[in-house]
Parts: C-alpha cells; sequence; structure tokens
C-alpha cells in the first residue's frame, strides 16, 4: 500500500487445518479445499494481488477456533479483524462474549444459521437475546443464509432495530433524535418528517416502551352508580 492510498482489504477470508471430522460440509464438489490454509500462504497469495489486509472469518461454531483465529490474529498482523463464534443462546454468552471481546482484532460474531434445521432459528428468544449483547461490546452480526432465509432475516432486522432505536427513544424525545439524525445524514432528512417520527416515538413508547402508572379519578356523584346521600334518601 502506498502512502495516501486507501487500505484494499479482503473482507472475508477462511484459514484451518484440515480434519475431516471437523469440516465435514466440505463435500466431493469442494475437493479442493480439503487441506490446511494458513496465514502464510493467504498472504503470499494477497500479495501477489494487491490486497493488503483480512478479515478472518469463523467456519467451526466453537470457541476453541474462535480463540484461535485471535491467537492468528496476534501473529499475523495483515489479519485485521475476526468474526468469530460464540454461543449466543447459551446462558453463559455475555461471559463467551466478554473473554473475545477483549481482544481488539475481535470485530463480529458469526452463527451458521443456514445449516439449522429450523428456518426461523434466528426469532428464537435466547437466539435473540445473545444478539441484543453485542452492542455492549461493539461488535456486528454477520449473517449467513440461503435465499428461503431472507424473509425471517428481514423480520430478526426489525426486531433488532427496535430493540437498540428503544435504547435512544426512553433516553431522548423525537426532536432531539430527529436534529441528530439530520446532522448525521445531511440532506436526507426534510424539516416536515419530523411529524411522522413524532407519531411513530408516541406509538413505540405507548406499545413497546417502559411501563407507567396510571391514575383515575373517582368522582361519585349523588344518585349515580346505584349510591344516593343522605340527604336525597331523607326526602324520599
Amino acid at each position: 500500500m502506498t502512502a495516501g492510498s486507501a487500505m484494499r482489504i479482503d473482507a472475508h477470508q477462511h484459514f484451518w487445518r484440515y480434519d475431516p471430522a471437523q469440516y465435514g460440509w466440505i463435500d466431493d464438489a469442494m475437493a479442493v479445499l480439503r487441506r490446511d490454509h494458513l496465514p502464510a500462504e493467504a498472504q503470499r497469495e494477497m500479495t501477489r494481488a494487491g490486497i493488503d489486509a483480512c478479515v478472518a472469518v469463523q467456519a467451526r461454531q466453537t470457541l476453541e477456533e474462535t480463540r484461535w483465529l485471535l491467537a492468528l490474529a496476534d501473529t499475523d498482523p495483515f489479519i485485521a479483524g475476526v468474526v468469530g463464534w460464540v454461543d449466543l443462546q447459551s446462558p453463559d454468552a455475555r461471559a463467551q462474549l466478554r473473554e473475545c471481546a477483549a481482544h481488539p482484532r475481535l470485530v463480529g460474531i458469526r452463527h451458521i444459521v443456514q445449516s439449522e434445521p429450523d428456518d426461523r432459528f434466528m426469532l428464537r428468544p435466547a437466539f435473540c437475546a445473545g444478539l441484543a449483547l453485542l452492542e455492549e461490546f461493539g461488535l456486528a452480526y454477520d449473517i449467513l443464509v440461503y435465499s428461503r432465509h431472507l424473509p425471517v432475516a428481514a423480520e430478526l432486522a426489525d426486531r433488532v432495530a427496535t430493540m437498540y432505536a428503544g435504547k435512544v427513544v426512553e433516553l431522548a424525545d423525537a426532536k432531539t433524535i430527529f436534529a441528530a439524525l439530520q446532522r448525521k445524514y445531511p440532506e436526507r432528512f426534510a424539516d416536515g418528517q419530523l411529524r411522522t417520527l413524532q407519531r411513530k416515538v408516541k406509538h413505540w413508547r405507548a406499545t413497546e416502551g417502559p411501563a407507567r402508572e396510571v391514575y383515575f379519578t373517582q368522582d361519585h356523584r349523588p344518585g349515580e352508580l346505584s349510591q344516593n346521600s343522605e340527604e336525597q334518601c331523607s326526602r324520599l
């Protein structure tokens, strides 16, 4: 990379020491992959192609592999980031994330959703709960699905957006949020759109926001609700 030029990054690179038992998904159609793929070889080919760095992505759903990829990043600086795996459904997910995110090269988490027998796996409450933890550690989620999963992926994106947006909505009023959006995305949001955002924020607070105490005044007038005053009874 020359001074002042943009870094060219291969955003999806796999490394492994091939073991048929661990990589059973590599079938005869991909027989060329049935061997070790390690950083030294990748760096040589990347240099020839003018690629400066790469992001190593998990291929096995084990903490062991995530730790190994992070160790490779320590010894091979051209590995600029790692997308690893933790068990997002585990009650121990936060601890797993805390351990792995302590390494500065961890940039994201991936689960091989396309191999799950349940097409709606991504919407399981335990998985969504784990996914919600990623913001705490500044990590992205790398989604891996087939085309049949796209409607579920879109539903998941809406849920995650609600989870994250909820934290903002609870802390700020619509005008403050809108002003921040206009600063971040100049010329994208017209002033007239504020009313739309205000309605959406109001609706979100009513349906998804924190619970509020509601008080109803008690006003009993004589002769109503089968109640009478002593004065009225004496007249009768």
